[in-house]
C-alpha cells in the first residue's frame, strides 16, 4: 500500500496522520504503519502527530534518520524568529506580537499559566 502510494509518479508526496496517540495499541493500523513506513522513498514523507512517544517498532527508524521526532519545544517560534519573519515580509513587527506569542505558548503549556 505505502509503496504504491509513494511510487505513483505524482512527485513529492506527504501523508499526514494526526493524533496517533488516539489509536488503540491493538489497532491493525499500527502494524500497517510499522511495515509501511519503511517503504516510503525520499523525497516523500509521512508526518505523524502524537502526544506519545513513537512505538518501539517505529522508533527503530530513528538511528538511520528515516524517522525524526520533533518535540513541542522544537516547533515553538521565538520572539527573534517572529522579528525575522516580519523583516522577510518587509513589514514591521506589531508591538503586541511578542506578548501574543508568549500568551500562545502559555496556552500550549497549561502548567505554566
Amino acid at each position: 500500500m505505502f509503496r504504491a502510494l509513494f511510487s505513483s509518479g505524482v512527485g513529492l508526496t506527504a501523508l499526514v496522520l494526526e493524533n496517533l496517540h488516539e489509536l488503540s495499541s491493538e489497532s491493525p493500523l499500527r502494524t500497517i504503519l510499522e511495515a509501511g513506513l519503511t517503504q516510503v522513498q525520499r523525497p516523500c514523507c509521512v508526518i505523524v502527530t502524537s502526544r506519545a512517544a513513537p512505538p518501539v517498532g517505529q522508533s527503530r527508524l530513528q538511528p538511520g534518520g528515516e524517522m525524526v521526532p520533533v518535540a513541542a519545544d522544537g516547533l515553538r517560534i521565538t520572539p527573534d524568529e517572529l522579528g525575522e519573519m516580519a523583516q522577510l515580509r518587509g513589514k514591521p513587527m506589531a508591538p503586541a506580537m511578542p506578548q501574543l506569542n508568549s500568551r500562545a505558548d502559555d496556552t500550549l503549556n497549561p502548567h505554566m499559566c
